[in-house]
Formats: structure tokens, sequence, C-alpha cells
């Protein structure tokens, strides 16, 4: 029983002694302390919102099964005729009276005077009566632009268009 119990004694004693030493002056972290607070908030919210996704997947996928099986029928689709799209006309105005007429012309005529006195020292027209022919061919091509030139103002706005 002496030799059991030296046995025992020395198997207590090896098994509770050091093998290595101790370095307890050197102490290791894990990553975690290295990181900012921000970057590890960051972490589990990201981690977070993959398991919601996987989450909302399966349930995706559910519906798309149920979809699967459902028996989907095609709307009739109706076409009508597409109505014709008519111009509206503009009324036609009616012919100028006589007196507005001649308020035209006077209107016209001294466009074709004030323009022939505004220019008279221009190079190009050498005495009034070149101004004058000059003055007459605009109201001439004027007449043949418009097509109804005593109708309304179009005959006198031209003239003034030409000549400036």
């Amino acid at each position: 029983m002496r030799y059991f119990f030296t046995i025992f004694l020395l198997t207590l004693l090896l098994s509770c002694a050091q093998t290595g030493k101790r370095e307890s002056s050197k102490k290791t972290y894990s990553a975690d302390v290295e990181k900012s607070f921000e970057e590890i908030e960051k972490e589990k919210a990201i981690e977070l919102y993959k398991k919601l996704r996987w989450d909302n997947w399966k349930k995706i996928q559910r519906k798309r099964n149920a979809l699967k099986r459902r028996k989907v029928t095609r709307k009739k689709t109706r076409y009508y005729k597409k109505k014709k799209i008519t111009k509206q006309r503009r009324p036609k105005k009616p012919a100028l009276g006589k007196d507005k007429v001649k308020e035209l012309q006077i209107e016209i005529s001294q466009n074709m005077s004030f323009f022939c006195m505004a220019k008279r020292k221009d190079s190009r027209f050498q005495n009034e009566n070149d101004c004058h022919a000059f003055t007459q061919n605009v109201l001439d091509s004027c007449q043949d632009k418009v097509e109804k030139p005593w109708v309304d103002r179009s005959i006198v706005n031209c003239v003034k268009r030409e000549l400036r």
C-alpha cells in the first residue's frame, strides 16, 4: 500500500507541475478590439440585414411556388377603332369693307414714303424715283406672296417686314 500511495503522490505532483514559461507580460487581444465602434456597428447591421433578407427570400420563394401552382387565365383584349382626328379649320374672316381697304392702302403708302425719307442718303438709291420704284417692287412681291392681300392686315405686315 505504501507503494501505491507513493505512486499516487508522484502522479499527483507531476500532473500539477508547470512545463513551460508563463508569458504574463505579453497580452493578446481579439481582432474586434482594434476596430472602431462604427465598424463594429456596421458589421452587426450587415449581419442583421443578411438574416432578414434570407427570411424574406424564403417567403418570396413560397409565394412564387404558390403562383406556379395556380392556373393563370389571360384577359381578352378588345381593340377599338381609332377615331379620325379632323383638323378644326379657322372660320374665314369676312372681307374688309371699302373703308378698311382704303385705310390699309394709305398705311402702306405712308410706310413706303417714310422708308424713302429715311433712306434718301443711302448709296443704293441715286434719286427719289429709284427709292419709289424699289418700294413699289416690294409691294408687288408682297401681293404675290399673300394669297388674299386685301382681306386682312397681312399685306401691311409683309411690306413693313420687307422694308426694314
